[in-house]
Parts: structure tokens; C-alpha cells; sequence
């Protein structure tokens, strides 16, 4: 079963978000920094592929109050990296609002 967590709608748009993700996942092997920080989380950096943690939309309209980013994991280590090792550094380069706040009871499989 896939882990998600919900979060409302940031600065940066899904794909956005999900090219974002997608180019830290790829930089693990040559990112010592990004490495140790996953290591100190008792994670496998070797686990963490294109793919493991995707995003999407949940909702439609023209709205962005009934539209939500979905962040899914293929296994629950990686939802761990994501909160303490991915969110901040994306929320460092581009903006505290680069994704929104969690959406608290949308969380999990």
C-alpha cells in the first residue's frame, strides 16, 4: 500500500513540484550533504529512485481551495525523508509557500 500525505496548494505547481523532487532524488548519489542526511535517518540513500515519491493533484476547479497536492511513497521511509529531508530543503530554495500547509485527517495509505 502507498503512504500519502496532502498538503494545499504551494508556489509551485504539481509538475513543478514533481520535476523538483525528481532532480533531488537523482542528485543523492553525487550530494554527500543530501546523503548524510539521509543516512542520519536510518535510510538506505541507495532506496531512493525516480519514482519513490510522486505528486499529484487531488480536486479540480478553478479554485485552488478544492485542489490539493497528494505526495505518495512506495515504502514509509521515504515519506520520513520527505517531511525531514526534502520538504525543507525544496522550502529553502524556493519559498516556505513552495508547498503548502499539510492538509491534517488526508494523511496515509
Amino acid at each position: 500500500m502507498t503512504d500519502v500525505v496532502t498538503y494545499r496548494l504551494g508556489s509551485q505547481g504539481p509538475g513543478d513540484l514533481q520535476r523538483i523532487v525528481d532532480a533531488l532524488l537523482a542528485s543523492i548519489p553525487g550530494d554527500a550533504e543530501l546523503t548524510g542526511e539521509i543516512q542520519e535517518r536510518n535510510a538506505d540513500p541507495a532506496a531512493f529512485e525516480a519514482g519513490s515519491i510522486t505528486v499529484s493533484v487531488d480536486g479540480a476547479g478553478l479554485d485552488p481551495a478544492t485542489v490539493a497536492l497528494v505526495v505518495a511513497f512506495v515504502a514509509p521511509p521515504a515519506m520520513d525523508i520527505w517531511k525531514h529531508v526534502l520538504l525543507p530543503r525544496i522550502r529553502r530554495r524556493w519559498g516556505v509557500n513552495a508547498v503548502g500547509e499539510e492538509i491534517e485527517g488526508k494523511t496515509g495509505h
